[in-house]
């Protein structure tokens, strides 16, 4: 959806409309659809504090269970990096801007579960976080990445050639084990604001001398006020959520 502003979505040349996204949603809900979910994009072009909360204020009216937040990137030879417009918001304002978002859907009941997503309680993604917890799960068709005993895949990209032979089509195939397994671990576990990254449940999954060289680099980030630990699990501090990618790749050995 990303937003329900139209002069908004007409600038990152969405080719929706805001009454259409609505009612995409109505007819979900009118389907039987249970969970239903919606993402917005914070820092998108003209966007102001009033926009933004129109749109999230449009949002919590509807039948929508689950929001996902997601900062506007500009990706490399795409029409908006190759030419910016004036009325971009800056990083600073972009921050800011998630700071409102965030405080407006906790006012409104909703849960902040992992760094980019809000859920009524008890309607958090299953997929996703099927993700964060370090599951299994087997992506099917071209590009298609999976994450299966152990080992980290992705289908080739070319579409005749996997549906000449999908049997055939994988690359970039990669085990994933030790230390570098533990700290990936971490990092996804550590996107769960509120469950955080169990010191039990890694000790039970790796071996002491991994774990003790993790905890080090956590603490580290403790004294550096980006982590907490309560005895039991370390969690993103608040200031953390807004630089998360910056702290959680130090954790990486």
């Amino acid at each position: 959806m990303q937003s329900l502003n139209d002069e908004e979505l007409k600038r990152v040349s969405r080719i929706h409309s805001a009454e259409q996204a609505l009612s995409a949603i109505h007819a979900a809900a009118a389907a039987g659809f249970q969970r239903i979910s919606a993402d917005v994009i914070i820092g998108l072009p003209g966007q102001t504090t009033r926009t933004l909360r129109e749109t999230l204020s449009g949002l919590i009216s509807l039948p929508v269970q689950h929001i996902s937040t997601y900062c506007l990137s500009l990706e490399h030879e795409t029409p908006l990096a190759l030419h910016p417009p004036s009325d971009l918001p800056s990083d600073d304002d972009q921050a800011d801007l998630f700071v409102q978002a965030s405080d407006f859907l906790k006012d409104a009941g909703l849960v902040h579960y992992e760094i980019s997503n809000f859920a009524r309680p008890g309607c958090q993604c299953l997929h996703n976080l099927n993700y964060w917890r370090g599951g299994e799960y087997v992506g099917l068709g071209p590009a298609a990445a999976s994450h299966l005993h152990g080992r980290r895949y992705k289908n080739i990209a070319d579409l005749p050639g996997y549906i000449n032979d999908p049997s055939n089509g994988i690359e970039d195939c990669e085990e994933l084990t030790g230390e570098k397994k533990l700290g990936e671990d971490a990092i996804l576990r550590l996107r769960l604001l509120a469950e955080g990254l169990d010191i039990n449940d890694i000790r039970s999954r790796y071996d002491e001398d991994s774990v003790n060289a993790l905890m080090g680099r956590l603490d580290a980030l403790i004294d550096e006020g980006y982590l907490s630990f309560d005895g039991a699990a370390y969690r993103l501090s608040s200031p953390a959520v807004l630089i998360s990618n910056s702290v959680l790749c130090r954790i990486l050995p």
